[in-house]
């Protein structure tokens, strides 16, 4: 295995940074100009999206874990590890791999906060969702605006007008 230069490493990692910054700078404007706006969901999402929720965003996840017991799993982070797909939707963030999937209701994010390749989600009676990614700034910015108008939805002031995914 050949050696890995420290400064050309270092230099990858920052200008991976920075096109993550560029994309959540972009989709920032992008909210503030038209808002969220709903992806067409494939067949595969038939049994996943509810009624009047619409999908929002796809990542690829390296990594995602649990910290602390989250509520109707079994065992701890470290015994349930998840490799796959992160869904973002009008209500919820959906981390799907390996023929498990976890749940995330928006309303139940108490702070996302970014660090290094990881989005942390601080969740409510001291969990913590660690989740690796190749965008977190961006993925940060996406939750954000999704929980903010689910929240103004929930105290009956829509933030931005559902409209139907395009075929």
């Amino acid at each position: 295995m050949d050696p890995v230069d420290p400064i050309e490493g270092a230099t990858g990692l920052g200008s991976n940074q920075a096109d993550d910054e560029a994309a959540a700078t972009r989709e920032r404007d992008r909210y503030r100009d038209r808002g969220p706006e709903a992806l067409p969901a494939g067949d595969d999402m038939a049994g996943v999206l509810g009624v009047g929720e619409f999908l929002l965003a796809v990542h690829n996840v390296v990594s995602a874990a649990f910290e602390g017991q989250p509520q109707g799993s079994v065992g701890t982070a470290t015994e349930c590890p998840l490799v796959g797909r992160l869904l973002l939707t009008t209500w919820r963030i959906l981390l799907v791999g390996g023929g498990t999937t976890w749940c995330v209701d928006l309303g139940e994010i108490e702070e996302a906060v970014v660090s290094g390749s990881r989005l942390l989600l601080v969740l409510p009676r001291g969990i913590g969702l660690a989740v690796d990614l190749g965008q977190p700034r961006l993925v940060r910015v996406q939750v954000a605006a999704a929980r903010r108008d689910l929240l103004e939805d929930r105290a009956g002031n829509p933030g931005w007008q559902r409209q139907a995914a395009p075929d």
